[in-house]
């Protein structure tokens, strides 16, 4: 009923909400871990989630009135695998180091696979 008062700002966060357990989901098939021998541990989820987080924001990233959602997204992520950490026994200090280790590798996962993307196009 009063969905008209929702900020622009709200709308993003529910879209990138949306898409991130959209990417969650299909990150925790079976498949992945039966048929592909993907290990069934922490760090591996985490990779590929990554992975299909990844392939949302290269998406969102090609239209300049989705960088909202691709950032909130983004934010998204990162607080939760840094809460599964945490769950994980992990203290603050074990996290921020595998936080920085974390961002560091995505980024340079998006970065080459961007490059990719663009050769093969």
């Amino acid at each position: 009923m009063f969905g008209f008062f929702k900020t622009q700002k709200n709308l993003d966060a529910e879209k990138a909400h949306y898409l991130y357990e959209t990417a969650m989901t299909q990150s925790r098939q079976k498949e992945w871990y039966l048929n592909y021998g993907v290990p069934d541990d922490l760090d591996s989820r985490i990779e590929l989630l990554i992975m299909h987080i990844f392939l949302w924001l290269y998406h969102l990233k090609a239209c300049e009135e989705n960088r909202n959602i691709a950032q909130e997204l983004n934010s998204q992520m990162v607080a939760d695998i840094d809460a599964s950490y945490r769950e994980d026994g992990i203290g603050d200090q074990g996290v921020a180091k595998r936080r920085a280790k974390l961002v560091e590798h995505f980024y340079g996962l998006c970065v080459r696979d961007e490059q990719s993307f663009k050769t093969n196009d």
